[in-house]
C-alpha cells in the first residue's frame, strides 16, 4: 500500500515538472471584460479561440502557451480564451471559421491582426511585431520597464536669428533651440 501512495505521489510531481501549465487562471474568459482590463492598462488583447475537439487547440494549450517565449510575450497582453462551441453568435460576430483562430486586437477593441495556428517561436514573434507596432498607447509604451512620458507644455522656445549679408540677403538660422519641460527653473 505504501509503495502505491509512493509510486501515485511521484508520478504527480513528474507530471507537475514535465507539463507547466500555462497559468489557465490568468486566461479571462469574457471578451467584454478583457477590453475593459485592456483599455484600462494600455495592453494589447490576445484571443485564443478554441474547441474541445480541436487538435491543434490542444497542442497550443499543452505545447504553445506553456513556453517561455510566449509567456514573456503574454505579459504585454490582456490573455482571452473562447470556447468556438459554446457562443456562435460571437463566433459570428468575430467571423470566425476555423479553429484554433488567434484574433489580436488593440486596447481600444479594433482588431490589427489574426492568425490560426502557429509553433511557439513563430507565434512569439507575431506577437513581439504586433506589440512593437500597436503597443504604443496615450504616449507610453505598454511595458511597465519604459519610463516614456509625454511632455505636457513646452514653456520657452528660442528659434532664429537673422544673419544678413553683404549682398543683401538675409538667411534665418536655427540658433538654439530649447524645449523645457514645465515647471524647469532655468534660464
Amino acid at each position: 500500500m505504501k509503495n502505491w501512495i509512493l509510486f501515485i505521489s511521484l508520478f504527480m510531481v513528474t507530471t507537475l515538472f514535465l507539463y507547466p501549465s500555462d497559468n489557465a487562471d490568468s486566461w479571462e474568459r469574457d471578451l467584454q471584460k478583457a477590453k475593459k482590463i485592456a483599455q484600462k492598462s494600455g495592453k494589447l488583447i490576445f484571443v485564443d479561440v478554441g474547441t474541445s475537439w480541436c487538435g491543434f487547440c490542444d497542442t497550443l494549450k499543452k505545447e504553445v502557451f506553456p513556453t517561455k517565449s510566449f509567456q514573456d510575450q503574454a505579459k504585454n497582453y490582456v490573455l482571452v480564451r473562447l470556447d468556438g462551441d459554446k457562443d456562435e453568435q460571437l463566433m459570428d460576430k468575430l467571423k470566425v471559421n476555423a479553429y484554433p483562430t488567434l484574433i489580436y486586437f488593440q486596447s481600444n477593441g479594433k482588431e490589427i491582426d489574426r492568425t490560426n495556428y502557429l509553433d511557439a517561436k513563430n507565434l512569439s514573434k507575431k506577437m513581439a511585431l504586433l506589440h512593437q507596432k500597436h503597443g504604443m498607447q496615450y504616449g507610453r509604451r505598454t511595458d511597465e520597464k519604459s519610463e516614456i512620458k509625454p511632455i505636457k507644455k513646452i514653456k520657452k522656445i528660442k528659434v532664429m536669428e537673422k544673419h544678413e549679408y553683404p549682398n543683401g540677403f538675409r538667411r534665418h538660422v536655427l540658433n538654439k533651440c530649447q524645449i523645457l519641460p514645465e515647471g524647469y527653473s532655468g534660464n
